[in-house]
């Protein structure tokens, strides 16, 4: 009786530790190939200022439009994606104008697997420069300190990221 307990405890070890290596893709998935350079176009969910963020914030995107390779959906529409703050400058006395850079970093694709991207939007504010110095001459020299507006850009605004690197996608038939 021992020896058929053991080999029982012995079958279902077996059977726990292999579970722990099981794909979590679907069982009848097929991969398909997205190259390099493939388009993804991105909306923002809410407009983002210079006098908000700093460098290295994440900011919320979502795809606009599903993305398909050989006729299979491997981003769809509304898929989370991330950018991320590359520069900002507040705006700043003499009128200077604040200014953003925002880079796509990834969009999660239907199976879950989270694609790089690459591409970037940028927004400067309006300068106030010229009014500043014509102001500050002719009327106070503390008009001087007038500030640039901040650089916003706005909920909704839509710009092109691209694939990074060739990725596997599982899509089921």
């Amino acid at each position: 009786m021992s020896n058929l307990m053991k080999t029982i405890s012995a079958i279902m070890c077996v059977v726990i530790i292999s579970t722990m290596f099981v794909s979590y893709a679907p069982l009848f998935a097929q991969p398909v190939a997205v190259t390099p350079g493939h388009p993804v176009t991105l909306q923002f969910q809410d407009s983002v200022s210079s006098q908000d963020v700093n460098v290295g914030s994440l900011v919320d995107l979502f795809v606009r439009d599903g993305v398909y390779v050989d006729g299979e959906m491997i981003i769809a529409p509304g898929a989370d994606a991330i950018g991320t703050v590359r520069h900002m400058k507040d705006n700043n006395v003499f009128g200077i104008p604040g200014s953003i850079t925002i880079d796509a970093v990834s969009v999660r694709a239907v199976d879950g697997t989270m694609i790089p991207l690459q591409g970037s939007i940028s927004a400067q504010g309006k300068s106030n420069t010229a009014l500043a110095i014509v102001v500050g001459l002719v009327l106070c020299p503390l008009a001087i300190a007038l500030h640039g507006e901040n650089a916003t850009i706005a909920s909704g605004t839509i710009f092109t990221a691209r694939v990074v690197g060739m990725q596997s996608i599982y899509v089921e038939p």
